[in-house]
């Protein structure tokens, strides 16, 4: 944990080491990672515009934030609830939506006719 005051490159230091965590930590993380390679190999093929570059970007960084907020919530949810119940479940699969419904219109995104 950073305190308070900490300087940029202190809480710079601490969201790397976040990233880190779940690229290591979460195989869909590093798969939606290889997809938005893949995206930016096909932007670049394709010449897409910088219009058509936006919206792509940002339809890759829902998604990888939406796996990151379904990791923080799924350990915040076993760090609280560490025994098997029934809500903890049902909370980590409302987290698991959220992130495959942040994903959904990713997959159907067309740039051109």
């Amino acid at each position: 944990m950073v305190p308070r005051n900490a300087s940029f490159f202190a809480s710079l230091r601490v969201a790397l080491h976040g990233l880190l965590f779940v690229f290591t930590s979460e195989p869909n993380f590093r798969i939606h990672c290889l997809a938005t390679g893949a995206v930016v190999a096909a932007a670049v093929w394709f010449g897409v515009t910088r219009q058509e570059a936006t919206l792509l970007t940002f339809a890759c960084v829902i998604v990888l934030g939406a796996e990151m907020i379904n990791t923080t919530l799924e350990r915040i949810v076993n760090l609280v609830s560490p025994e098997w119940q029934e809500d903890a479940r049902l909370a980590k699969d409302a987290a698991a939506g959220t992130r495959a419904r942040s994903a959904a219109p990713s997959t159907v995104l067309r740039i051109r006719p």
